[in-house]
Order: C-alpha cells, then sequence, then structure tokens
C-alpha cells in the first residue's frame, strides 16, 4: 500500500513511502523516502500555522536560539512566517510548534465556562466549539506555542486573566512560549490583552524586537533595576542588536 504523503511519482519508491535496504543474509530493512519526509514535513508545517508551507525558505534565522525560551517577540507575519518556517524545517518531526490566537485562548476559555454553566457575555460567543474545551487542551501539547496576539476585536475583560492563565500553565510545564504582537498593534494599555499583570510577567521574557528601526534588536527582558549585560543606547531604547547578516533575512 501507497504512503499517502508520499510522491506517487518518485523515481525512488514510486509512492510506496519507503525504500528497501539490502541486508546480508538478512531480510531488507526499511527506511522513509525523502519524498515520504517532505510530505509529513509540510503537513507539520500546515498544523503549526495555515499557510507555512508556502513560505519562502531563508538560510538562517536569529530566532533558532529561542526555541527553548520565553519570549515577547514584536514583528510583522510576513517576516515571522519566513523565519518560522525555517525553525520548524530545522528540528525533528517530533518536534511540535504551534501558532494560536488571543481569539482561540478565548474561545477555549469560553467553552469551559459554558459547560460550567457560566452565562457568556462576548460577542463572538457564538464562534465557541467544542473542539478544544479547555486551554490545557490547547496550549499543552507542544515543546513551542506561539501566542499571537490583537487577531480578538471583540471586547472581553477576562482576555488579560485568559493570557495569564495560557502563560502560567506553560511556565508550569518549563516549556518554551513566545508571546507575539505587531507593531500595528502593540500589547500597550488599550490592548485586549493588556493588564499590569501581563505586564509584569512579561517584563521575565526575552524582549525581542524585528520592526524597530528596521533592526533585529533585543533588550533583556529583565525586571526594573536589574541591568542588562552587553548593551548600547541607542535613542530612548537600550537594546542589544545582532550581526548585519542577520537583518537581511
Amino acid at each position: 500500500m501507497n504512503h499517502p504523503l508520499a510522491n506517487p511519482n518518485c523515481k525512488h519508491c514510486g509512492g510506496y513511502g519507503k525504500l528497501k535496504i539490502p541486508m546480508k543474509n538478512k531480510p531488507p530493512k526499511e527506511r522513509m523516502c525523502e519524498c515520504t519526509y517532505i510530505g509529513l514535513m509540510n503537513r507539520k508545517l500546515e498544523n503549526t500555522w495555515e499557510g507555512l508551507s508556502s513560505a519562502p525558505p531563508i538560510k538562517e534565522s536569529p530566532l533558532v536560539s529561542y526555541i527553548d525560551k520565553k519570549m515577547w517577540l514584536t514583528a510583522e507575519p510576513n517576516w515571522l512566517v519566513t523565519h518560522l518556517r525555517h525553525i520548524v524545517t530545522k528540528q525533528p518531526l517530533a518536534w511540535k510548534v504551534k501558532v494560536i490566537t488571543d481569539k482561540e485562548l478565548m474561545a477555549a476559555w469560553l467553552a469551559t465556562a459554558a459547560l460550567a454553566g457560566i452565562d457568556i457575555l462576548d460577542k463572538e460567543a457564538f464562534e465557541v466549539t467544542t473542539h478544544k474545551l479547555s486551554i490545557e487542551d490547547l496550549v499543552q501539547p507542544y515543546d513551542l506555542v506561539i501566542l499571537r496576539l490583537g487577531v480578538k476585536m471583540a471586547r472581553n475583560s477576562a482576555m488579560p486573566e485568559v493570557l495569564m492563565e495560557a502563560l502560567a500553565l506553560r511556565d508550569h510545564l518549563k516549556k518554551a512560549t513566545w508571546v507575539w504582537d505587531q507593531q500595528k498593534r502593540p500589547l500597550v494599555e488599550g490592548h485586549r490583552c493588556w493588564s499590569l499583570e501581563v505586564q509584569d510577567e512579561l517584563s521575565r521574557y526575552e524582549r525581542v524586537n524585528t520592526v524597530r528601526q528596521n533592526s533585529f534588536s533585543i533588550s533583556s527582558g529583565a525586571p526594573k533595576g536589574q541591568k542588562p549585560r552587553q548593551t548600547r543606547q541607542r535613542g530612548t531604547r537600550t537594546v542589544r542588536t545582532l550581526s548585519q547578516d542577520m537583518r537581511k533575512n
């Protein structure tokens, strides 16, 4: 039987998905054909973020060193999609990553509330499904979760607390989390996800801004009173900037 993700016109396996390797005085072994690996990787890319498999490839990404860290990232989608594709393709197939929106977080929380019989006043409550019945179901399974903020438009006063719950759960699991906002919708006072508690929590995250002055800049993310290391002053913001070749991607 042919593998569903193998190339049916593959000149090596003919769509079977595996290659037979002759063994001396033993039955032949099998290994995955490259066409099958590509099919599995493309499926993983799409499961990570719809459309990710179509992103143009790049040679390197400065974000690779952050896959096991907590980071607050400001980036435009067109920039992140190419770098995320690079990161995913360089990791084993078993490594799991997911881009989850703040709207999906709220939908999972509302599903839990609905099951508990709590009245729901959110304008987007009609979109609640039983696909993910809790925040735990949504964020637990992955090695890296990227929380995209600014997608939810309807006001819900619980949104910051829902975000904090997701961050606290990921921290408890000791798994990496990226909090992603965009320049047009920065995570500042007035943002649906902002609160003093969220601001305090993110002060402990690595701070990476890819859109400030068209460069890749990093601040320490350290709490107030703790001096960042290896920094230099640029205007009113203290940043650590990566090499020029990293900025070109």
